[in-house]
């Protein structure tokens, strides 16, 4: 397999388009996830590898003092356990007989390994419980999804969670541990103080009520209640109701969360898509880079220049990105020049990706560099549409 560059190379070597990370970045952000919840000890970190699907990143943030990794999907489970990660959860409701034979298989070939997985149908959990039925002397943990307003997976807030639960509790094979209180769309509340309310007022008072319709069915309370991302999971851990919290995208971040209002929690960039000009032209006045829609994503809107913040990345086809002139803003401000004369061919242009984890996607590698020289080379183990 074609590896972009080797320790030792000088990042001007690496073969683009190429995912960087900036290693002191990284490694700060790392630290700094645990540094914001030093104030809540009662709520742990347990982050969520879709971001990188990469087992060393996951190796580094077990390392630095997470309690276990989330995942998306089954098959970042495979690969986390095939790497010795001890403490998987699977954020997602795992269905059909193939899978189930997947994932009840990874509790018979790690019988030390503690891994988790949703649910939010009867049918489904009844089928995990007859698979698990194979696997002598065990259980399989579960989580209850609880809709708080993703509106995409999950139960209703309150009675229908009791409700599902007491169901639950009939099938032998299944451990009850916890409720999944997730909603995406808090992370991108631009607005700290909206954002915070959004968790706390909104998502908070529907675990509560989903925590007291527990209690008055006189049901086995969740020993887990996890959720949160990047963009929120301070609140989680505020709000008093949640003891768990899965941020994904702090070890790398993205222009999207970059144009949140920080609320006071502020990690660094460590994740580019390094490029090269490969045509400079000059009648229109733009540069031409190496990098187009097969090396970075568009579902948060394009990437922007690292050093270059005033000029606009346009897309140019699957192979190409050009580097232009803003258009000028309705306010009357002028557009700032470029000078294509200032560019060779085989420049290096650091961008900084619209959304880190479809783009992750995109490559095998992800290059580790630090003072201007490689110094790892990490695979993304579990790239693709994943099963």
């Amino acid at each position: 397999m074609f590896v972009p560059a080797q320790p030792g190379d000088l990042v001007s070597s690496i073969q683009t388009p190429a995912l960087l990370i900036d290693l002191n970045a990284f490694e700060e952000n790392l630290a700094l996830v645990h540094t914001y919840l030093k104030k809540h000890p009662n709520v742990s970190c347990k982050p969520h590898a879709k971001s990188h699907k990469c087992n060393e990143i996951a190796k580094l943030q077990i390392e630095s003092g997470c309690t276990g990794i989330c995942v998306a999907k089954l098959s970042e489970a495979v690969n986390l356990a095939d790497a010795g990660i001890k403490s998987i959860c699977i954020t997602n409701e795992i269905v059909g007989d193939k899978k189930l034979d997947i994932l009840v298989g990874l509790t018979a070939k790690y019988p030390d390994l503690e891994i988790s997985t949703c649910l939010d149908n009867f049918d489904n959990a009844k089928d995990l419980n007859r698979k698990m039925k194979n696997i002598a002397n065990k259980k399989i943990d579960v989580l209850i999804e609880v809709n708080v307003g993703q509106n995409r997976c999950g139960l209703e807030p309150g009675k229908p969670v009791a409700d599902f639960l007491e169901q639950i509790l009939t099938l032998e094979n299944l451990n009850f541990v916890g409720i999944l209180c997730y909603q995406g769309w808090n992370q991108h509340i631009r607005d700290s103080e909206e954002r915070k309310k959004a968790v706390i007022e909104v998502v908070g008072g529907k675990v509560k009520s989903t925590l007291q319709a527990i209690k008055e069915a006189n049901l086995p309370a969740p020993e887990i209640v996890t959720g949160g991302g990047t963009g929120t999971f301070i609140y989680e851990a505020e709000s008093g109701v949640f003891n768990e919290v899965q941020p994904g995208s702090y070890v790398f971040m993205d222009n999207d969360y970059n144009l949140n209002g920080d609320g006071g929690i502020k990690f660094r960039q460590s994740l580019f898509l390094l490029s090269s000009v490969c045509s400079i032209n000059k009648s229109g006045n733009f540069v031409v880079l190496d990098a187009g829609w097969k090396s970075t994503t568009m579902d948060s809107g394009v990437p922007v220049f690292k050093d270059y913040p005033e000029f606009e990345f346009v897309w140019g086809g699957d192979e190409h990105g050009m580097m232009k002139e803003k258009i000028a803003s309705k306010n009357g401000e002028k557009s700032k020049k470029l000078d294509v004369e200032k560019f060779s061919l085989d420049d290096k242009i650091w961008l900084v990706p619209g959304h880190c984890d479809p783009t992750v996607n995109l490559h095998d590698w992800l290059v580790g560099v630090r003072d201007g020289k490689v110094e790892s080379v990490w695979k993304v183990d579990a790239r693709g549409p994943g099963f």
